[in-house]
């Protein structure tokens, strides 16, 4: 009903909707003084858009450097994209905004007027329009201004003179800190990122799964919808600053904002709020042999995680190896190394699982990877989420547990199910593959019994599904033990788009959308 009544009103819309790129009825004269002392100017994020003199546009916006504006063209009778910044709005670090006392080092300086007439000479490229050259007129002028930065905002991307300051000794990226800046180098900052924007990307690559490529250039049209190739472009420095907002963050979040102790192996991650953990959710007298403090996991393969090798893989980074839940890379890199390659014979189907184990990788240095979780509320363990170098093999597979039963807070539980697609395979010489390898841990008096999910029983043999379909397993209840499915669903976005990434990168993004979904899991899990 809502729909069929506004058809009528949809022209009207329109008509309104186009007035509003135009001047006011009210004509081109100051919100505030009612003249027009030098060119005018509107604000685009001000409520009303209000058309602005260049003296009270100066001085009304001095609190408010990142607000979009633009300049009236009354030659051609269009409003133009413009900058604070060229109307002389700066930005005072040190004293919260204000301006220092003592003055400030390397006053700015604007480009000379010999670069100001070879870019306005007659000779200067001409692009479809007039109004593309004054675009790109525009932006070559913005470059060449010492002492401006750039800044990147939720807003676009603008140009503006950072001023710092001088009676203090403090660094000048922790000056851009102080007001919420994230500088993009160290030296000589040229490029700041505002704390909303890093969160902005981070929670739009986490809901949207949006690449940094594609957010940047949601930016770029945002701060020029019909020229947004003439902004700057700054994808690379945005790669650089978001995961190191995305490491700190973390860090905060997890609470090692207040020490300076470096985090262990699996202590960035978080875990199942209603597993039976002992020491986390169990009272101090509980009985370890009731059967309803039986634990449940579940383990599975993803084969569209896989990374393209670079060449740059030397100059690597590593900002969070194995503090989240990818497993920490040397120490499961050693144990395959001291791991002898396996090649059981099939006793049941030939199940993809164990045909792709010496699959050809091509130019992939990681094929896939595998992940334990808990298999009634579906929360990746901590650590366990490993890279397969070929094939899902049974040595991935032993290191994934190991850190599921090392950071999933096994220790204390007598009876644990397991739920694995290929348990028929994998199961039966588990005992004997950890009894030779110290670097796995097995929790003291915790029986492992092995069960294969309802989606997977009916590709066994008979005899395989007697024996470890979960419908006969002891306490498994209505677990289909495919949970790990659904969490491959929604993390393929991702990883299609970490494939040429760095392994650093990739861990970091991998780790923070399985965080974001445990966290999730923890939101909506209802009370006990």
């Amino acid at each position: 009903d809502f729909m069929q009544e506004w058809v009528p009103r949809r022209e009207t819309y329109m008509e309104k909707i186009i007035s509003l790129d135009g001047p006011p009825p009210s004509g081109v004269v100051c919100w505030q003084c009612s003249g027009m002392d030098g060119d005018p100017y509107r604000c685009l994020d001000c409520v009303g858009q209000p058309i602005y003199c260049t003296e009270h546009m100066r001085s009304s916006h001095g609190a408010l450097p990142l607000h979009r504006i633009e300049k009236w063209v009354s030659e051609e009778g269009y409003f133009a994209p413009a900058w604070l910044g060229e109307i002389g709005v700066k930005i005072f670090l040190g004293h919260q905004g204000a301006p220092c006392d003592h003055g400030h080092p390397e006053e700015g300086t604007d480009i000379s007027d010999e670069e100001e007439d070879d870019l306005e000479a007659p000779g200067a490229e001409v692009v479809l329009e007039d109004r593309v050259t004054t675009e790109r007129s525009m932006m070559k002028r913005a470059e060449k201004r010492k002492n401006f930065t750039w800044i990147v905002d939720t807003s676009g991307i603008s140009q503006m003179e950072l001023v710092y300051c001088s009676c203090r000794n403090l660094d000048r990226d922790l000056q851009c800190l102080e007001l919420k800046l994230w500088p993009a180098s160290f030296i000589r900052i040229k490029t700041v990122f505002t704390f909303r924007v890093l969160e902005d990307f981070r929670l739009d690559n986490l809901e949207s799964r949006t690449s940094a490529y594609h957010y940047f250039a949601k930016l770029r049209r945002r701060t020029n919808p019909n020229f947004p190739h003439t902004v700057p472009d700054r994808y690379r420095e945005l790669l650089r600053v978001s995961r190191q907002w995305r490491n700190v963050m973390l860090l905060r979040e997890r609470g090692f904002g207040h020490t300076k102790t470096e985090p262990k192996e699996g202590e960035l991650a978080i875990f199942c709020p209603a597993c039976p953990q002992p020491g986390i959710n169990l009272p101090e007298n509980w009985d370890r042999t009731d059967p309803k403090f039986t634990r449940q996991l579940a383990v599975d393969g993803n084969f569209v995680a896989y990374h393209i090798a670079n060449a740059g893989a030397g100059d690597n980074v590593w900002l969070m190896d194995g503090q989240l839940f990818m497993a920490k890379r040397e120490e499961y890199l050693a144990h395959l190394q001291t791991t002898p390659v396996e090649d059981p014979r099939s006793t049941c189907h030939n199940h993809r699982a164990q045909l792709d184990k010496n699959m050809k990788t091509g130019n992939r240095d990681v094929t896939g990877i595998g992940a334990v979780a808990c298999a009634r509320h579906g929360c990746f363990c901590p650590g366990s989420v490993v890279d397969f170098q070929k094939g899902e093999r049974q040595a991935n597979i032993d290191y994934a547990l190991a850190q599921a039963f090392t950071f999933a807070f096994i220790v204390g539980i007598l009876r644990l199910l397991l739920i694995y697609d290929i348990a028929c395979q994998y199961y039966p010489n588990l005992s004997a593959r950890w009894s030779t390898k110290r670097d796995l841990y097995w929790p003291e008096g915790l029986t492992v019994e092995p069960a294969i999910g309802l989606l997977h029983v009916h590709g066994h043999l008979d005899k395989c599904m007697a024996k470890y379909s979960a419908s006969y397993v002891q306490g498994m209840g209505r677990t289909d033990g495919e949970i790990v499915e659904s969490l491959w669903s929604t993390l393929n976005d991702t990883s299609r788009s970490t494939q040429t990434a760095s392994l650093p990168h990739r861990a970091e993004v991998l780790g923070d959308h399985i965080w974001d979904s445990n966290w999730k899991k923890h939101l909506t899990i209802g009370p006990c």
